[in-house]
């Protein structure tokens, strides 16, 4: 699978369809929805990044250990897809002020020192120059996009195939 994560800034209506949906099916329909309107000026697109970038934002692992606000950046959240094959993680407003804030004074330094950090076993691959520097140019705009959110009061869902 194609494994390229996606983040959306979707209004109190999609919010509360995603959460109404009845099971894995009708969130998918709400989220197919969402990623038709394929609106730019409201979502992130992180490609393949969000694993390391999760890793690196926690303890190394894709756990949810760490600072709240950082591990809620990608994998944290309310979790609204049951299944194996794919993540939809909801994030509320209240929440996108926190990660913006925790994710705002991140320098390339400050998360390469993170990346490092990063359990290789766990991982699957040894962290490398080449993924520490494509992890980097998928992360340099998601504090500005949890901004954004958070100025206009947005919920953030976080979407990725397994």
């Amino acid at each position: 699978m194609a494994s390229l994560g996606v983040f959306f800034a979707v209004d109190d209506t999609d919010a509360a369809r995603l959460k109404a949906a009845p099971d894995d099916e009708g969130v998918m329909e709400v989220v197919e929805e969402i990623k038709e309107r394929w609106n730019e000026k409201w979502l992130y697109q992180i490609d393949k990044a969000w694993d390391a970038l999760h890793r690196s934002l926690t303890d190394g692992t894709l756990d949810l250990d760490g600072d709240e606000a950082l591990n809620l950046a990608v994998l944290g959240g309310s979790s609204l897809y049951e299944g194996e094959d794919y993540f939809v993680i909801l994030k509320t407003p209240q929440q996108c002020v926190a990660i913006a804030e925790a994710l705002s004074d991140f320098d390339q330094a400050r998360l390469r020192v993170r990346y490092d950090k990063i359990d290789a076993e766990d991982y699957g691959v040894p962290p490398s120059e080449e993924d520490f520097a494509y992890t980097w140019v998928w992360f340099e705009g998601l504090a500005d996009f949890y901004r954004k959110a958070a100025s206009a009061q947005r919920h953030v869902i976080f979407t990725v195939d397994q």
